[in-house]
């Protein structure tokens, strides 16, 4: 499943296992388990506890700009596939 935050002042933050959504409007619980990619667009915001928990998980964050071009990327440092290939 891929997370899409993308109204404005909403912010991502996690509780246990979970990531929250947070707007004015309403707040939704997602399992970590179960997200695959979570993209964050301009104007919210990401919590540096769920960025930890994305990490641990090894769930991609995209953010995009306001029309939806990618404007940066955050995955897990940890070698694997093709890094841990280069450095053979």
């Amino acid at each position: 499943m891929r997370l899409a935050v993308n109204e404005y002042g909403a912010y991502v933050k996690k509780k246990n296992n979970r990531f929250i959504i947070f707007s004015e409007t309403k707040s939704e619980e997602y399992s970590a388990d179960k997200v695959s990619q979570t993209l964050i667009v301009k104007c919210t915001a990401i919590i540096t506890d769920a960025i930890e928990l994305a990490i641990e998980k090894e769930i991609d964050i995209v953010c995009l700009d306001r029309i939806g071009w990618p404007i940066a990327r955050i995955y897990p440092s940890k070698l694997g596939g093709t890094m841990l290939t280069r450095v053979r």
